[in-house]
């Protein structure tokens, strides 16, 4: 059994992944015309992070079979509760585990014990005493944030139309959105200085450059807490956006807030609260504009058990969904083993939630340790926003580029490379100014993560 300080096992070791670049231009160029111009639009997006997962598939470290392989600081996963996430699924009581529900077809998003056991969570956990509470028929169970995100590419969309989306942000939202929605993301930058800021005049601007060329924004997608700086936004600082987006132009709000249980920095007086409560309050903001999602890849460690849920008022985004919901719901047994973990409210309550915030603190604050320490060594600077939720931290590595340019960002990452170690660069994520970096901390144990940090 895995405890919280020890690497989980590594995959299948040394086979290659596919150079999903190289492999698309050559299906998009194969004159035999085996794929559909659709596809092939889908194709052209670019692929995320792909050059770190070919390293890290390549070559990934081990400390016994493989120590001197690449050490993987790039993706947003947790171990530091494994020790209680391996325990809480050892105990699960199979017994209780209806069986016929193997001999037939699941419910199209989720069953009622399912969302009732969400509705409950939320309920308690991410925004507690609401004025009208999450009720069950207004949630679905999807596998994973990311499809739900793509599934609100095809609901709320139509081919070409238009989200805005704060910047920087998460490498993979154009491909989790658009691979298969063939929608547009416009940016909107929200970088001042070392600050994260919502600019309303920004958003206005995207909006009206989108009408000009002739394009539709249906939404705008806020992601609170922040990937990948790791603070968040009040509700204070969202009220503004709130009203301009819905009661001003009449889009849709997607909240992403994946990592609403994993603040364990809160800033003093504001704490992070969903956005779900702006609605609640405001009779005047039309509910029918809210899609939130959460999952449990972040929260709860389990990125491999891909559940997630989806909650909307919108009785027509949950039809349509639900109809979708035919080809990517999770499975029976996915369901039972979230209910077993989710259900239990007096664990998360007392254990799992308090313990899962107070190791996340103190894995950040050896990532501000050291950062401290390159500065004394090097004399040079090294701006960060400072990280308040999740498993990363937001690092300007400026001082150590020959020049302010992405070219030369790009020279610093390959000598990370060069180093065995995966960070994503800013560029990746969106970011309009050169020499940021995102680094995990929460992927391994403190003596890999001592030795991820040894970079000449």
């Amino acid at each position: 059994m895995f405890t919280a300080m020890q690497n989980p096992p590594s995959p299948q070791k040394f086979i290659p992944i596919p150079n999903i670049k190289a492999e698309t231009l050559k299906l998009i160029k194969d004159e035999r015309n085996f794929l559909s111009e659709r596809c092939k639009r889908g194709l052209l997006i670019k692929y995320g992070i792909n050059e770190i997962n070919v390293l890290k598939a390549a070559d990934p470290f081990d400390p016994t079979e493989n120590p001197e392989g690449h050490i993987d600081f790039s993706s947003a996963d947790s171990i530091l509760t494994m020790d209680m996430i391996v325990e809480k699924f050892n105990s699960i009581n199979w017994k209780n585990f209806n069986h016929t529900e193997l001999n037939f077809y699941t419910t199209p998003g989720g069953t009622p014990e399912t969302k009732k056991v969400f509705a409950d969570l939320i309920n308690e956990f991410c925004v507690p005493n609401l004025l009208r509470p999450i009720l069950p028929s207004q949630l679905l169970t999807i596998a994973g944030t990311t499809m739900v995100c793509d599934l609100l590419g095809q609901v709320l969309f139509d081919e070409g139309d238009v989200l805005l989306i704060n910047s920087p942000y998460y490498h993979r939202f154009p491909n989790d959105f658009s691979d298969r929605g063939l929608i547009e993301i416009a940016e909107v930058s929200s970088i001042k200085g070392n600050e994260i800021v919502i600019c309303i005049d920004r958003f206005e601007t995207a909006l009206q450059n989108a009408k000009k060329q002739g394009k539709t924004v249906r939404a705008i997608l806020i992601v609170n807490p922040r990937n990948p700086d790791a603070g968040y936004f009040t509700l204070d600082e969202l009220k503004p956006l709130m009203d301009w987006a819905v009661k001003k132009n009449n889009l849709y709000v997607i909240l992403d807030e994946i990592y609403d249980l994993s603040v364990y920095d809160p800033i003093e007086g504001k704490p992070f609260e969903s956005a779900i409560r702006l609605f609640d309050q405001d009779p005047t903001l039309d509910r029918n504009r809210l899609i939130w999602m959460s999952g449990l890849s972040k929260n709860f460690s389990l990125p491999g058990l891909r559940t997630a849920a989806m909650y909307t008022p919108n009785l027509e985004v949950l039809a349509a969904t639900r109809r979708f919901l035919m080809y990517q719901g999770p499975n029976a047994t996915t369901e039972f083993i979230a209910r077993e973990i989710l259900g239990d409210r007096e664990w998360l309550r007392n254990t799992f939630i308090p313990e899962s915030l107070k190791r996340l603190k103190q894995f950040r604050d050896k990532v501000i340790d050291w950062i401290s320490k390159v500065e004394k060594g090097t004399g040079k600077k090294i701006p960060y926003i400072r990280p308040r939720a999740g498993f990363f931290i937001f690092i300007n590595f400026s001082n150590f580029m020959d020049s302010s340019s992405f070219e030369a960002e790009e020279k610093l990452q390959q000598k990370f490379f060069d180093n065995k170690v995966l960070f994503v660069r800013g560029q990746s994520l969106h970011m309009p100014e050169p020499g940021w970096f995102r680094i995990v901390f929460s992927s391994y144990d403190e003596e890999t993560l001592k030795k991820g940090k040894q970079i000449k």
